[in-house]
């Protein structure tokens, strides 16, 4: 059960790293019409980053729903919604508000209490 709590978090850990290496490919795009940014994304490394890390996260989601059901693994789905801001927080200097906190604890609790 350990292996699958920690394949899990794994999960969670790296669709929110993957989400912060997408914005960081679309900062360098924020100038850009769209038809421009998406040829430019190409030119990113970040992007790909981001996208190696999706195509491990969604094997790596295969072989959870392998080992567990479905309603056991997707709570832990929520666990970007507070890992995501705070690490664009500290890597980019977005602003989230105590409001926002208490919300994200809210979610913090509803997994835990989910998974006893």
């Amino acid at each position: 059960m350990l292996i699958n709590i920690a394949a899990l978090l794994a999960y969670a850990i790296a669709i929110s790293i993957g989400n912060l290496l997408f914005n960081q490919a679309a900062i360098e795009l924020q100038a850009e019409p769209i038809g421009r940014g998406i040829v430019l994304a190409f030119s990113q490394p970040a992007f790909y980053l981001a996208a190696l890390l999706f195509l491990m996260a969604m094997v790596l989601w295969v072989w959870i729903l392998s080992r567990v059901t479905l309603s056991l693994a997707y709570p832990f789905l929520a666990l970007p919604i507070i890992i995501v801001p705070a690490l664009a927080s500290y890597f980019f200097g977005d602003v989230q508000t105590a409001r926002y906190w208490l919300g994200a604890a809210l979610v913090a609790v509803g997994v835990v209490v989910t998974q006893v």
